[in-house]
């Protein structure tokens, strides 16, 4: 009999207030570092709704991971590799299992169970145009084009998260997220 594996949780009612808290963490704990960053990038993907919606009641919408809009113009001559590298300095790191768009962020939880891995993606427009480093910037590190984030850039709310302290971050608004979801399926 082959072993059971554990699956993905697939709706919002899978997701444990842990969870919740390990992505809300990520996401204050990411403003805090990119604070000089402010603007040049946005959240898009499954945090959106929660985000947008926020009421101290909402269930969690599903979603262990954050994508990152990056502004490819404003994140030129390198600069998208002091933001990346601004986390990595806190604690986000790569692993080999993961893409090469991709930090995870391990989040110690205090119910004394396990932590909490959030993955963080760095996405750009699909037609963003970029001067290609040789050598990269950052070895093993490549920001990963979508459809999309383009508008996010260009269509979103500012939005206060609670936290430790009180931040605002730039979200997608409810346009590019339906677009994105509709341009990935």
């Amino acid at each position: 009999m082959a072993p059971l594996m554990q699956q993905e949780p697939q709706s919002a009612s899978d997701y444990e207030d842990r969870t919740t808290a390990a992505v809300k963490a990520v996401l204050v704990e990411m403003g805090q570092i990119l604070g000089s960053f402010k603007g040049k990038f946005a959240v898009i993907g499954g945090a959106v709704p929660w985000l947008l919606l926020a009421h101290n009641d909402m269930q969690h919408v599903g979603t262990l991971d954050v994508d990152l809009s990056l502004d490819a113009e404003a994140l030129g001559d390198g600069e998208y590799a002091t933001l990346v590298e601004a986390l990595m300095g806190n604690g986000y790191e790569q692993r080999g299992e993961l893409r090469r768009s991709q930090l995870v962020r391990q989040v110690p939880v205090n119910d004394g169970g396990a932590p909490i891995d959030v993955i963080v993606d760095f996405l750009m427009p699909r037609d963003a145009e970029i001067i290609q480093n040789k050598p990269p910037i950052l070895n093993d590190f490549a920001v990963q084009r979508a459809d999309g984030a383009d508008l996010a850039m260009r269509f979103y709310q500012m939005v206060a998260i609670e936290g430790p302290c009180q931040l605002a971050a730039k979200i997608a608004s409810r346009l590019p997220f339906a677009l994105s979801r509709h341009c990935s399926r």
